[in-house]
């Protein structure tokens, strides 16, 4: 007759042979998909922002620091933290010919221009001017190894970036 095993403790060494790996694929789902609403949010708001700045309505308000235009990307992608982790770089020039933009990563991972912006200084894009607005947020990533999944990520981070490139409307700032 076949000999009895002792089959006690099977079932646990099977849940953490299968189980660990199904709840990183698991996590690592639930990250991916935050992520990506995290970037249509980061568009959305993006290109609401823009046409505020293209019209001349951010220009003409009283709030109209760096900060200010932060803080409006920061009020509608509500996925986001707004923190040293976004970065919001707006450019403006006076022709084509003379558009030129410094990168906005290094090669380490690192922002390449400063990601706090001033309370201070206001924003003086004027109209019939060419504006690059260029938006970066550094998602860092919580689930193990999933890096390595995802093309263009740094160890632990991951940059979510959406652009607008615009020419500002007309308009009279002395209101004459």
């Amino acid at each position: 007759m076949g000999s009895r095993r002792n089959r006690r403790g099977s079932t646990v060494l099977e849940f953490a042979i299968l189980g660990v790996p199904l709840m990183i694929m698991v996590f690592a789902f639930f990250e991916v998909l935050f992520m990506s609403a995290s970037t249509v949010m980061l568009a959305s708001a993006t290109e609401e922002v823009s046409r505020n700045l293209y019209t001349g309505q951010f220009q003409r308000g009283t709030k109209n620091t760096e900060e200010d235009l932060k803080n409006l990307i920061c009020a509608q992608a509500v996925l986001i933290q707004c923190n040293e982790d976004l970065l919001v770089d707006v450019r403006d020039f006076n022709d084509w010919a003379g558009v030129s933009l410094p990168k906005l990563i290094k090669s380490d991972g690192s922002y390449a221009v400063s990601s706090t912006p001033s309370s201070t200084e206001t924003v003086t894009i004027q109209g019939e001017r060419i504006v690059v607005m260029r938006v970066v947020y550094r998602w860092r990533l919580m689930t193990p190894g999933i890096a390595y999944f995802l093309r263009g990520a740094w160890v632990g981070k991951k940059y979510l970036f959406h652009a607008r490139v615009f020419i500002v409307e007309p308009w009279d700032f002395l209101g004459s």
